[in-house]
């Protein structure tokens, strides 16, 4: 049978031009591969300080979350500044991508904001992160505050620019003094964070604030982490965390066992467990109560999937979805002892 050169031509061109147009497409199943960001601090934050308030994520509800917001920032001794868009409004999200992207450039851009605090999380932080001008946060290191779903951020910023991040209470948080506290450790002192201390138990807000070795020995490594669900969305894209040699911190909220051990499992399988030097467990928050007919409560699925890692690992601590919440340094040098029950911060988080 006589072939048509053109037909082969053709075909030759077709394969070319998809191959060419595959390999322009963003490595989206690959985590990136990235020269590693000197570590970089920003300047500790002084009273009177201006710090701007910004919406990544969910959409307010009223008027009264952005007051909620001023008042604890007042109450911290700074000036709040409330950003562009963040009472607005695009479906189930404050605004826009490009609105909500815009108002964390900003934030970082203007000479005015001292620091940065979100006024809440919920879901939508990821959008944003290709939007985000990591070159100019590089620049202008600012504190940036939040958890739950800021977790994107603050560990998306962190690998792109190696500024160190805060996860630590938002600002419609309840202004508790332990949580208060340990966020003026973090971001107010040029100083050694330190060990972090339990709440009193008697003052302590809902949650099983009791530590729990599930693998002893001690760690150093510097902090990564947040909110698990995050964590593991973030899996797989170019702003995957680089756990190797880091002490993960985890916590949750409304996340049924199984779910708690799909993710963990996740992170198993992929072997970023398997890299990580130590494991410091927060809360996981009414996470029982989304699966009360299940044989395993979350408690036995974290211990299911950490304790076998050959790593210390403590559970307990005060991290994550409570009003008694401890500010950690995503990047600062920790160390994790499970024998003593202790996680250090052990270098200053700001400068």
């Amino acid at each position: 049978m006589v072939q048509n050169h053109n037909t082969v031509d053709d075909n030759l061109t077709r394969r070319t031009v998809l191959a060419a147009s595959l390999a322009a497409l963003p490595m989206a199943g690959l985590a990136s591969a990235e020269p590693k960001r000197k570590q970089l601090l920003a300047p500790a934050l002084k009273p009177g300080d201006t710090v701007a308030l910004i919406a990544p994520a969910s959409k307010l509800p009223d008027a009264k979350e952005a007051e909620e917001a001023c008042s604890f920032i007042k109450a911290l001794g700074y000036r709040p500044i409330m950003s562009e868009n963040a009472n607005k409004s695009w479906g189930y999200l404050s605004g826009t991508d490009e609105e909500r992207a815009h108002d964390l450039n900003w934030a970082f851009k203007n000479p005015e904001v001292r620091g940065i605090v979100c006024i809440k999380g919920g879901y939508g932080a990821m959008r944003i992160l290709p939007r985000l001008d990591y070159a100019a946060i590089r620049r202008h290191p600012k504190v940036l505050v939040g958890y739950s779903d800021v977790t994107a951020l603050l560990n998306a910023i962190y690998k792109k620019t190696g500024l160190v991040t805060f996860h630590g209470p938002v600002a419609t948080s309840t202004a508790r003094e332990y949580s208060t506290n340990w966020l003026q450790k973090a971001i107010g002192h040029a100083s050694r964070v330190g060990t972090f201390a339990q709440p009193d138990a008697a003052t302590a807000s809902k949650g099983d604030l009791q530590l729990a070795t599930l693998h002893g020995g001690k760690a150093r490594g510097r902090l990564v982490g947040g909110n698990l669900t995050l964590l593991s969305h973030l899996m797989a894209t170019p702003y995957e965390p680089d756990f190797a040699g880091k002490i993960l911190f985890i916590e949750d909220v409304t996340e049924a066992p199984y779910r708690i051990d799909r993710m963990l499992t996740q992170l198993w399988l992929n072997g970023a467990l398997g890299k990580v030097k130590g494991v410091a467990v927060g809360q996981f928050t009414n996470c029982d109560e989304q699966d009360s007919q299940s044989p395993w409560k979350c408690k036995d699925v974290i211990e299911l999937r950490l304790k076998g890692l050959g790593v210390p690992v403590l559970t307990g601590l005060p991290i994550g979805h409570v009003a008694d919440k401890l500010t950690l340094p995503v990047g600062a040098m920790a160390v994790l002892d499970a024998d003593k029950q202790t996680l250090s911060v052990v270098e200053p988080a700001v400068c």
